[in-house]
């Protein structure tokens, strides 16, 4: 049911909507994206960079606060060490890890640490530490490849469940069992259901996944 957000944002006037792990957000509102860490905002911005309940202008990019309750300004340069996409790090073999937020922020760039591990004779490339959704993006970029989509693991059958389960798979016990694996680490995957949740694949249950969570959290990156 889409019922979350009471009005669609205009230029200038955020509207805050209560976070859903459903399709009940503000991108039913044309030209509208996600913005904000807490609260939730849907913010008008078409052609430019969400930043907390605003929008920044052309050549500007997002800066987050170190601290909670946390800010968001729209800055127009990069401090030293500073990155907003892989582009702005000089460094080799280095990816931009943006901060742990719904948006894409100023992040800083770190140097590409991976490993390979084989998800049901499946080969792909991890990262060898948790990092915000954003990063793990950009950490599969840096390899010239993209994060894995849900779909790899999941079959159209086993996905339904997913959603009937309110996106976690009954219980964590087998909800696509093509993502069975034993690393014990959590994965983000390539798939996401609004502007500020993504499927992500677990090792929970003998093999569970397709379960949802909010971008500002910390999981592996999965890369194919």
């Amino acid at each position: 049911m889409i019922s979350s957000c009471t009005a669609c944002p205009t230029e200038g006037n955020a509207v805050q909507n209560n976070p859903s792990y459903i399709e009940d957000t503000c991108e039913k509102c044309s030209g509208a994206q996600s913005g904000g860490y807490d609260p939730y905002y849907c913010v008008y911005c078409p052609s430019g960079i969400v930043c907390g309940d605003q929008c920044c202008g052309e050549g500007q990019m997002c800066q987050r606060g170190n601290s909670y309750p946390y800010t968001f300004t729209c800055v127009s340069a990069l401090g030293e060490g500073e990155c907003f996409t892989n582009e702005d790090c000089t460094g080799e073999n280095q990816y931009c890890r943006n901060s742990s937020t719904c948006e894409i922020t100023i992040g800083t760039c770190e140097t590409v640490n991976s490993t390979t591990v084989t998800i049901n004779g499946t080969e792909y490339t991890a990262s060898t530490g948790g990092i915000p959704y954003h990063a793990a993006e950009n950490f599969c970029e840096a390899l010239g490849k993209t994060l894995a989509p849900v779909t790899d693991g999941c079959t159209a059958e086993e996905l339904a469940t997913v959603k009937a389960n309110n996106y976690y798979g009954g219980g964590f016990t087998g909800s696509c069992m093509g993502w069975a694996h034993t690393t014990g680490y959590n994965y983000w995957t390539a798939t996401k259901l609004s502007g500020c949740t993504s499927y992500y694949v677990s090792s929970r249950s003998a093999g569970a996944a397709g379960a949802l969570e909010w971008l500002y959290s910390t999981y592996f990156a999965l890369c194919r």
